[in-house]
């Protein structure tokens, strides 16, 4: 299946600094933004996505241009490597794969999250010396921005939501966005979940079914979140059960193709010029699969 909102950016420039001024320095340092071929909304292996990724961020590197990649995945759950330790994590993931959902061990921080048609995963990847402070500042920056139309955005950690943290994204006290970070070789990443629509998915029930299940022992380890429903909820007003049930493909894409026409006029913003990417070299992919598959030993489970 094919969504024809998916699509990579790349944009060239330099450093960023606090939320305040993030645009005045993308838009005095930045020249061009590159538009990649259209992706797919991914209905498989849940790690793929990531390989293409980490093979645009080693091409980033080379190219000296910042990159901004945005995916979906039909219907998975991505864990942290903490929560792919717990004790009870195999049974966890088995139960989750006889639901319909594959399953991997993600490459950034933070804990489990799941992802679905419904669900923007937004990756901004930063070539040379830009801090975590500064990518983690660019990309709420334009997510706040973007998402504006929806509510005024807080940025802070949301008390009962999953995959918890400071930079979590939240609208009248309701999460809908959280951010992770890593380093991919010369490049700094910064990543965000956007829940835009639901789509069927009961999101926070596979959390809690997933934990309640791993964490294995009483108490749980301090590191696993202590839900609260209702916490974590989407861009677009809850559906009634009538709409979910016709909310098909093309209204998710609607919705979701909203959210990322935003996100681009936010990019334009900056009055870069708007360029097609060159192709990234194979030998990056074939880099980016082993980095993820034998250095980092990433798993990961696929519905059969």
């Amino acid at each position: 299946m094919f969504l024809t909102w998916v699509c990579t950016i790349v944009v060239a420039g330099s450093r960023g600094t606090s939320e305040q001024n993030v645009m005045n320095i993308w838009e005095s340092r930045v020249q061009n933004i590159y538009l990649a071929k259209v992706l797919p909304v991914y209905g498989t292996s849940a790690l793929l996505p990531f390989v293409e990724q980490e093979a645009q961020a080693l091409f980033c590197r080379e190219l000296g241009h910042p990159v901004l990649h945005v995916w979906a995945h039909e219907r998975c759950l991505l864990l942290g490597a903490r929560d792919a330790s717990l004790p009870g994590a195999s049974r966890a993931i088995l139960e989750a794969t006889e639901r319909g959902l594959h399953v991997a061990v993600r490459p950034f921080g933070g804990l489990a999250i799941p992802l679905d048609s419904g669900v923007a995963n937004v990756t901004l990847m930063l070539p040379g010396a830009w801090s975590l402070d500064e990518a983690f500042a660019t990309l709420c920056d334009w997510l706040s921005r973007a998402c504006a139309p929806y509510g005024p955005v807080s940025i802070g950690e949301v008390p009962g939501a999953y995959c918890p943290g400071r930079y979590d994204l939240s609208i009248a006290g309701v999460k809908f966005a959280g951010v992770a970070q890593r380093r991919i070789a010369a490049a700094t990443a910064v990543s965000a979940f956007v829940n835009v629509i639901e789509n069927g998915l009961d999101r926070e029930g596979v959390i809690d079914d997933f934990y309640r299940t791993a964490a294995g022992i009483s108490p749980a380890p301090s590191f696993v979140p202590v839900l609260t429903r209702g916490a974590v909820g989407n861009l677009v007003a809850r559906l009634n059960t009538g709409e979910v049930e016709r909310a098909t493909t093309d209204v998710v894409a609607l919705h979701m193709g909203k959210f990322y026409e935003r996100l681009i006029t936010v990019a334009k913003e900056t009055h870069a010029a708007m360029r097609e990417l060159p192709d990234v070299p194979e030998r990056l992919y074939a880099e980016a699969s082993d980095r993820l598959y034998r250095r980092l030993q990433l798993k990961e489970w696929t519905v059969s």
